[in-house]
Formats: C-alpha cells, sequence, structure tokens
C-alpha cells in the first residue's frame, strides 16, 4: 500500500470514528461515511475487503500502536510492571474514547472470532514489545493469559470506569498471571526432584517446555 492510500483510509476511519459515537458500527453509518468522503462502495471494499471488521481492526491497531509506544519508554521496568503498565495505559486512552469503544463492543459481540483475534493481537503487541522469545506452548500460554486478563478488563470497565479502580482491578490479575507462573514452576521442581527419569517423564508432556 502507498503512503497516498494509507492516508486515505486513515482519513477514512477518523471520519467513520466521528459518526460511530452516536450511530454506531453499520452499515447505514457506512454508507454516510461513504458520501462524507465521496468514495464509492466499490473503492471501499478496495481499501477494506472484510468492510467494517478492517475499518475496527484498523482502529484497534492504533490504540495497539500508542500502547507499544508507552512500553518502548518503560523497556528498563520489570516484565511484570511493564505488562501492567502497558493496560493501564491503554485504559486512560479507552476512557478518552468511551463512546467510540462502547459502540466497538457492542459490534463485537455479534463477532466473537474478531473479538478474540483482537484481544490475542493486543496481548501479541505487548510480549513482543517486551522482547518475549519463548516458543511452542509457552508462547501460546503467555498470550492466552494476557488474552483474558485485557477481555476480564474490559468487561469490568464496562460497569467502572473509574482509573483508580481499573488500575487496580489490572494489578490483582496480572499477579493472578504470575502466581499461575510460579505454580508452573513449583510443579515442575517437584516433578524433578521425585522421578529419577524426569527429562523423560516432561517430554511427554509441552506444558512444561520452555
Amino acid at each position: 500500500m502507498s503512503k497516498e492510500t494509507e492516508k486515505i483510509k486513515d482519513a477514512f476511519l477518523t471520519s467513520m470514528l466521528k459518526l460511530v459515537i452516536s450511530k454506531g458500527w453499520n452499515e447505514s453509518t457506512l454508507n454516510e461515511n461513504l458520501i462524507l468522503n465521496d468514495i464509492n462502495i466499490e473503492k471501499f471494499y478496495v481499501f477494506f475487503p472484510n468492510g467494517i471488521d478492517d475499518l475496527i481492526l484498523r482502529y484497534i491497531n492504533r490504540i495497539d500502536i500508542s500502547m507499544i509506544k508507552s512500553i518502548q519508554k518503560n523497556k528498563e521496568a520489570r516484565i511484570q510492571d511493564m505488562i501492567s503498565s502497558a493496560l493501564k495505559y491503554r485504559f486512560t486512552v479507552i476512557n478518552k474514547q468511551k463512546s467510540v469503544v462502547a459502540k466497538t463492543n457492542k459490534f463485537l459481540v455479534l463477532k466473537p472470532k474478531l473479538a478474540l483475534y483482537l484481544a490475542w493481537k493486543t496481548s501479541d503487541s505487548i510480549w513482543s514489545t517486551i522482547g518475549d522469545k519463548s516458543t511452542d506452548f509457552n508462547y501460546y500460554t503467555k498470550r492466552s493469559l494476557l488474552s483474558l486478563v485485557y477481555i476480564s478488563t474490559l468487561a469490568y470497565w464496562r460497569s467502572n470506569k473509574k482509573q483508580e479502580d481499573i488500575n487496580n482491578f489490572i494489578d490483582r490479575r496480572i499477579k493472578g498471571i504470575i502466581k499461575f507462573g510460579m505454580l508452573k514452576k513449583q510443579t515442575k521442581e517437584r516433578v524433578f526432584s521425585v522421578f529419577p527419569n524426569r527429562e523423560k517423564i516432561l517430554s511427554k508432556f509441552t506444558f512444561f517446555h520452555k
């Protein structure tokens, strides 16, 4: 994609978001935005082959990019603190866009696969920016757990948008991940101490692989 095309897509999304605030993500809002931007439906699908789904993906990507920049400013912190700070920063951004995020969540209720993909993508962005180099099962475990933290925080945000409460909620969930990691490590160590053929035994359980 050329820079000019990217500018057109960004401008179209920005214009769309202004309508979404009051009208939500739907075909009617899309058609209104097409008229405002003087873009026909054929050209729109060249830019966004998956329609509204692609617009939402681009919108969430904007938030991801902003969050990633916040992580990069904090690379000297502990991993736990970087993850916590990244999510807290994300929700300060979300709190500035309450209406759009609420309308996006409403749309995604009908698109569970897209919702899960977006949560996974956000989690992967955090781990990748931190510098995580895990592979195999550990790679998926980390991202799955962080996805659950993000999804649960987003659910909590729907009923309580106070940033202090959200930050505390995130801290509790992150501690839960750390405890899970410690339990995994302790279980692995216990198996090592009890079984003489531990490497052969553990090879059958990818859960314990690094």
